[in-house]
């Protein structure tokens, strides 16, 4: 499904894809649990999907929480949570930019 969904985006199916990537976090968070790097995964791609679909403060929590979640599962030296940070970082910086 994850694949289908990334097929959908790249063919401009964005709502398409946005509904099979929240079906994927939900159903990853139902047979793996909330913290399974899969379903962590899984709520970073919808993130990035939000963001790119204008829905900024949404996306922006929503890496928050899946970050949080990383930095405990993977630990601090994971590539993943490396760079999450960095995009979170970047996400703040963009939001600060335009609010400022």
């Amino acid at each position: 499904m994850a694949n289908l969904a990334s097929t959908f985006w790249s063919q401009g199916r964005w709502e398409k894809a946005q509904q099979l990537k929240m079906q994927v976090m939900e159903t990853r968070r139902i047979k793996l649990g909330e913290d399974h790097p899969d379903t962590l995964t899984s709520m970073v791609n919808l993130a990035f999907s939000w963001k790119s679909s204008g829905q900024h403060a949404a996306a922006l929590d929503l890496l928050k929480v899946s970050l949080a979640k990383q930095k405990q599962v993977l630990g601090l030296d994971h590539p993943d949570v490396s760079s999450n940070l960095q995009t979170l970082l970047q996400w703040e910086t963009e939001e600060l930019g335009t609010d400022g």
